[in-house]
């Protein structure tokens, strides 16, 4: 159809906002009211940023995870366990894992053994049990490959030929219309072809259109079907394709068309039908909904201002009054959150081994941010996902069928890849028919889980009781009151594979062993029947086979992963020794039975000249009343290698979970503060427990617990020159990014004499925006670029 046909047939303008026109159905505006109420209810999306998705056997598949609130658009705190997974396509499990959540965010490792290489292609998943009460794909879900010593995948199919599918816009064609047909080849990983288009033909076999295709496969042409008329696709020497059968005949459906500052959807009917229909606009959280007129012609046009429609997507739906869906498409929307016209800046300089890199113009020091970075040779073959943070939380939610490279449209936010996009939605539909599983707030049965609860049964009332703090969280207590014989301890973090000590506290303030039965919920890590993401395989258009990839790859089998740190050695002294050699300081050891431990820490760091003071309105000070620079006497404080910026909560820190103190009074931290010297804290929390319960030789087994912070271990190559490396090695993964002072974030990595590097940064900025962001690092020569940004 013509713009100015268009325009002429146009039956209703209409600027709609909170006082959307619906002159029908009492049964629709229940609807209506029904699926606003279940869009308030918070939806949390997870996602994971890996190091990579192709992995050798004996790497480590490195991750952060990332929370976030949908409904509220920023980070959800209300979920603190987060379940990560690792199956078989079978569902098999390979490996799990209790995370937890801090501000939406957490890290971790899964070793890629031979039990996962075995199975070639892994899944894995990412979900918090709040997520069961929705049957929208809100949790993540990524299929993971594992290359075996001579480069291939097990089990893949040698050869493979590529599927012709076909979409029309809307869901179905209509008679005597022009519908939109978009194409897209779909195979195995790695098939190639040469053949680069599609040809649409009458039952006569003459050839109406030529379908170019994309470099992925990908196409898109309009067809306008005659009744009585059949029409077919053919692609290679593949037996055609009838596209009456494949994509139906249509009763009713619907397209659209941007026309300037406005869009116009375009309903169709084939039917002489009184039945009303409604066109609803919605996001999973509101809904706007139109009265549907026809012409004569079985047309109906409405004109929207893009102004009047939701950031982000929006999903048109074409149902009767009942709310049945009919047709159905999908729209994305740039926001003003898209429209980031700020640069992001790098600079670089190269010590020696190593290239610091500073990354600029991301964000807010002073707002909250969170973030984490692959870095990858530049030609990888080892990072080619389907989604980016950006993506995932703003496609996956909402459709059912994905989108293959969908991060692609996001690198870079601009008219042309939204508009792309947007032809690249006509291939997906709803996660559900929208008008089911709609819930309320009071209709959830999962609720956000914050940690592991105990619940205690004793045999008398008026009874105290504490768990010992963990390294997650500090000790917490719970109380019988009196007429009952239970309690309930909410809060609690242990680690995997740890012992929960709990004593009673008797009224001398004692403690003693207690006659109680606890239980633990949750007990394991759920299964959940969770919706499963379907990609289509990429389909790579090449002038020409090439020769084998793999024949450089029998260095495989020498590859060698570095074995992760020991957090404690095997000797006591051989561990305290070795920290002594590389202090530059003092060193002190704090023993179960020593004394030290009882002392406040204000009390015993006055001993070495340091002075803790406390003003009227809690704010803690720290100086050095000896210091090198008279102009600046503060020390710099670590707490576990973690630097201070400020002091308030160490007042009242407890010395009894303290494994060693370090200090050197006239050391130079390179930081602003540090004139004062250095102060650097290390504990171990399970200290509290063996010495406050150190009678006590017991303990309760935790049937489920937080697995700990891991570093991840870059692999020890043996040359940084081969195919090897240039396709499958890792420069580097840094999951605890963050804003410095000067609205920077700093890297330092090793140089592997690489001139380029490819950096994928994503995360969290100025509190509630996301950032995915793909950058090629030249280190040949300039020492410094830009990219556009792309926040939401």
């Amino acid at each position: 159809m013509k713009i100015s046909k268009l325009i002429g047939s146009i039956l209703m303008f209409l600027v709609f906002g909170a006082s959307s026109v619906l002159t029908a159905q009492t049964h629709f505006d229940q609807f209506l009211e029904n699926y606003e109420q279940n869009g308030q209810v918070p939806r949390e999306i997870a996602y994971l940023h890996l190091n990579k998705n192709v992995f050798l056997e004996g790497e480590q598949l490195a991750f952060k995870a990332y929370l976030w609130d949908r409904t509220n658009q920023r980070p959800a705190n209300a979920s603190r366990n987060l379940y990560v997974k690792l199956k078989t396509k079978k569902g098999a499990i390979i490996s799990e894992q209790m995370l937890l959540l801090e501000n939406g965010a957490s890290f971790g490792l899964i070793e890629i053994d031979s039990i996962a290489a075995e199975n070639g292609t892994v899944v894995l998943q990412a979900f918090t049990d709040y997520m069961r009460n929705f049957d929208e794909t809100n949790h993540f879900e990524e299929e993971i490959t594992i290359l075996n010593s001579t480069g291939e995948t097990v089990g893949a199919p040698k050869t493979s030929k590529p599927k012709l599918e076909l979409f029309s816009e809307g869901g179905s064609l209509a008679l005597n219309k022009e519908n939109v047909i978009r194409i897209r080849l779909n195979g195995e990983p790695a098939t190639k072809t040469n053949v680069h288009e599609v040809l649409i033909e009458d039952e006569g076999g003459i050839v109406l259109e030529k379908v170019k295709l994309g470099k992925l496969g990908e196409g898109q042409f309009l067809l306008n079907p005659k009744k009585n008329k059949t029409y077919f696709a053919r692609y290679g020497t593949q037996e055609p394709i009838n596209l009456s059968k494949t994509l139906g005949k249509a009763k009713q459906t619907l397209s659209i068309k941007n026309i300037g500052e406005n869009l116009a959807i375009t309903s169709y009917t084939n039917l002489n039908s009184s039945e009303k229909l409604v066109l609803a606009i919605h996001n999973g959280k509101n809904v706007k909904a139109l009265d549907v007129q026809f012409d004569e012609n079985g047309e109906s046009v409405q004109i929207i201002p893009l102004n009047d429609l939701f950031d982000g997507m929006n999903i048109f739906t074409l149902c009767n009054e009942y709310g049945s869906l009919i047709a159905e498409r999908y729209y994305y929307k740039i926001s003003a959150k898209n429209n980031e016209t700020s640069k992001l800046d790098y600079s670089f300089s190269i010590d020696g081994d190593s290239i610091r890199l500073t990354l600029k113009g991301i964000g807010k020091n002073e707002l909250y941010n969170t973030l984490s970075a692959s870095i990858l040779p530049k030609k990888t073959k080892s990072y080619d996902r389907h989604h980016s943070l950006l993506s995932y939380t703003e496609i996956v939610p909402f459709t059912k069928g994905q989108i293959p490279l969908a991060r692609k449209y996001f690198e870079n936010v601009n008219a042309k890849n939204i508009y792309d996009l947007n032809n690249a939605l006509i291939t997906v539909s709803n996660t559900k028919n929208w008008n089911n599983g709609i819930k309320k707030a009071g209709e959830m049965q999962f609720l956000p889980e914050n940690g592991i609860t105990l619940y205690g049964t004793v045999n008398k009332g008026g009874a105290n009781f504490i768990a010992n703090g963990t390294f997650y969280s500090d000790a917490r207590s719970g109380i019988v009151e009196e007429g009952s014989n239970t309690f309930k301890i909410d809060g609690v973090f242990p680690v995997a594979q740890e012992k929960l000590v709990l004593m009673e506290v008797n009224k001398k303030g004692e403690f003693e062993k207690p006659g109680v039965f606890l239980r633990f919920t949750p007990m394991s890590i759920p299964k959940p029947n969770l919706p499963k993401l379907e990609f289509p395989k990429l389909v790579k258009l090449e002038e020409s086979q090439s020769e084998s990839e793999f024949t450089e790859y029998a260095l495989f089998q020498k590859v060698t992963v570095l074995d992760e740190v020991e957090v404690v050695a095997k000797k006591e002294e051989k561990r305290r020794d070795s920290i002594r050699d590389r202090s530059r300081g003092r060193v002190d050891f704090f023993d179960i039975d020593d004394t030290s431990r009882n002392l406040p820490l204000y009390v015993y760091l006055n001993q070495f000249g340091f002075t803790m003071t406390q003003t009227f309105n809690g704010q803690v000070n720290i100086f050095n009343r000896n210091p090198n620079n008279p102009t600046n006497n503060i020390p710099a404080v670590f707490l576990d290698d973690f630097f201070l910026i400020d002091f308030d909560f160490l007042y009242g820190f407890r010395m009894d979970i303290v494994d060693y103190v370090e200090i050197n009074r006239d050391g130079a931290s390179g930081l602003r503060r540090g004139g004062g010297g250095i102060i650097k804290i290390y504990t171990d929390p399970q200290k509290f427990a063996k010495s406050k319960f150190k009678k006590f030789d017991f303990g309760y087994q935790v049937p489920l617990g937080f697995e700990l912070p891991k570093k991840y271990i870059t692999p020890d190559y043996l040359s940084f020159n081969g195919k090897l490396f240039s396709d499958y090695g890792v420069i580097g993964w840094e999951p605890l990014l963050n804003i410095d002072e000067e609205n920077n974030i700093n890297l330092t990595l090793y140089n592997p004499g690489l001139s380029n590097l490819k950096l994928t940064l994503e995360g969290v900025v100025n509190g509630n925006q996301l950032i995915s962001k793909e950058l090629d690092i030249d280190i040949s020569g300039n020492q410094g670029a830009s990219f556009p940004s792309n926040k939401l």
